[in-house]
């Protein structure tokens, strides 16, 4: 059986840093925001298409982010994600903050296969290893994990 998400689908991630933990909440790329994302980093260059992983995950964070718990200012305020005017998606400098993180590294894998759809695991790119402290949550039990991740 082939299973057609729709497309405003969201999923979570739960990123595990020594004690701390982050929830962040995400919706599936359509097909369009694919392509723009392939268009702005690939590009034929000496005969060879070459492509630019790190622009990659900017974008798929940037298009496919929608929520994060667990953040906070050095003010101790919570740190709430940015949205370009009329849009659902990140401003860049938001990207960039959360790309400035401890987690960036479980954050950039996690792009690379977001891109891909929704992913069921987190793995190495390089090695195909799981990322330890990164948990997929399904959208089935994506409002459970929410609430429970609040009450923490």
């Amino acid at each position: 059986m082939v299973i057609v998400n729709p497309i405003n689908t969201r999923f979570g991630l739960l990123i595990e840093s020594g004690e701390d933990k982050v929830f962040f909440e995400f919706s599936q790329l359509t097909f369009r925001q694919k392509s723009i994302i392939t268009s702005m980093t690939t590009k034929l260059q000496n005969g060879e298409v070459t492509f630019n992983a790190s622009l990659e995950c900017f974008f798929t964070l940037k298009y496919a982010l929608k929520d994060i718990k667990g953040f906070t200012l050095p003010n101790g305020e919570e740190y709430k994600l940015r949205f370009e005017s009329g849009t659902d998606c990140l401003t860049d400098e938001c990207v960039e903050e959360l790309l400035a993180t401890p987690i960036e590294d479980k954050l950039l894998y996690s792009a690379t296969q977001i891109l891909n759809g929704i992913p069921t695991t987190i793995c190495n790119p390089v090695t195909g290893e799981e990322i330890e402290g990164v948990e997929v949550i399904p959208p089935v039990g994506l409002d459970e994990a929410k609430k429970k991740f609040s009450n923490q």
